[in-house]
This record gives structure tokens, sequence and C-alpha cells, in this order.
């Protein structure tokens, strides 16, 4: 860090190899220039942390941007999901119903072909009945002519 404050750590830091014996007195210039560079410290640590706060806004923005982005996403494709499972589900009722409609169509159609068979049953044994009853007049015919011939005939 001190590189970038234009200074080294051997400048600030007390000389702790040394013995205390043999440190010298510092000048007075130097006085003056710790309080210039703890001054310049101040600043830059500020400046430091007013950078790392940036810093951290921008990382949080970014952050909280994705997170956003995310999120509608999750949603498109939770919508997405839930569409296509009403869609589906539309189309299992239609087909559903379709085959319903289709199986009453068959049932009527079944119930007509049973009524249309039982009618032709009706015609069919009304027309018997009604040749069996002329073939029946048409022998009582014959056989009161027969029985006339023969009553001539003795």
């Amino acid at each position: 860090m001190s590189q970038y404050l234009g200074f080294d750590d051997d400048s600030l830091s007390s000389d702790s190899t040394h013995p205390p014996a043999q440190r010298e007195s510092p000048p007075q210039y130097v006085s003056r220039r710790t309080s210039v560079v703890s001054s310049h410290r101040s600043r830059s640590t500020a400046e430091l942390n007013a950078d790392a706060m940036g810093l951290a806004r921008q990382l949080a923005g970014g952050v909280q941007e994705q997170l956003q982005q995310a999120t509608a996403r999750e949603l498109r494709q939770a919508e997405e999901v839930r569409r296509a499972q009403q869609e589906a589900r539309d189309r299992e009722l239609h087909l559903q119903q379709e085959a319903l409609e289709r199986e009453r169509l068959e049932a009527a159609e079944a119930r007509q072909l049973q009524e249309d068979a039982r009618k032709a049953q009706e015609v069919a044994y009304s027309i018997e009945v009604e040749r069996t009853r002329q073939a029946d007049g048409r022998e009582d015919r014959l056989f009161d002519q027969f029985r006339d011939c023969m009553e001539k005939t003795l």
C-alpha cells in the first residue's frame, strides 16, 4: 500500500532491528514530515475507503442486476412451463371431449340403426302377414271353387 501513497514502510516504522541505545534522535524536519505523511496517509486512506465503497456499490449493483435478470428469467421460464402445462391440459381435455362426442354420435347412430332395423322387421313382418293373408284368401277361393266344382259333378 505504501508504494501507492508515495512512501515506503521503512520511513514510517520505527527501526526495531537496532537496540534503543543505537538510535539516533530524529532531526526536526522528520516530525514535520511524519505529520505530512500522516496527513497524506489519512487522506489516502479516506480516498481508498471511498474508492472501496464505490467499488462495493458497483459490485452490489452488478450483483443486484444479475439477480434481477435471473429472477426475471426464472419467472419467464416458470410462466412458459405453466403455459405449456395448461396447453397440454387443454389438448387433453379437447381430445377427451372429442372422444366423448364421437362415442355419443356412435351411440346415437347405433340407436338409430337399431330403431331402423326394428322398423324394417315390423314392415317385413307386416308384409309377410299380408302375403300370408292374401295366400290364405286365394286358397280359400280355390277351395271354394274346387268344392263348387265337386258339387256340380256329383
